[in-house]
């Protein structure tokens, strides 16, 4: 079962293998693919969800090797109902690599139906994304 993580957590051990499964309100988690069992083999994914009294929203990043995806998902929280929901996938030929929590790094993609930035500083971890 998943809790509530509140601290700095690393995602894996020494071993490589992944530490507990959780969940955060904030940028918690230090990534290091460096220490992955499966360096190179494995899918990485941010997801957020973020949401006030009327609207959520849901932005999943995955890099799964060869294929690259970005799922969105906005809710009407007073009247029910989704508002916008969109899965894009791409092909790709080089990977794109998520920012890793202990080093600065950006991951911009663009295409005809979104643009998704992803900035990692000392400062924070910041998202911006347009959307049709």
């Amino acid at each position: 079962m998943q809790h509530e993580i509140t601290e700095k957590h690393n995602v894996f051990e020494e071993n490589g293998e992944v530490m507990c499964a959780g969940w955060a309100r904030t940028p918690v988690f230090e990534y290091n693919s460096e220490q992955s069992k499966t360096r190179g083999k494995h899918s990485e994914r941010d997801c957020y969800f973020i949401s006030n009294t009327e609207v959520s929203l849901y932005l999943s990043v995955e890099n799964l090797g060869m294929e690259f995806a970005v799922k969105i998902a906005v809710a009407d929280l007073k009247r029910g109902g989704v508002i916008y929901d969109c899965v894009v996938k791409k092909f790709v030929f080089s990977k794109n690599e998520l920012p890793e929590s202990g080093s600065s790094g950006e991951l911009l993609y663009t295409d005809k139906r979104l643009q998704l930035q992803l900035t990692n500083t000392p400062n924070g971890r910041f998202l911006k994304c347009d959307f049709i």
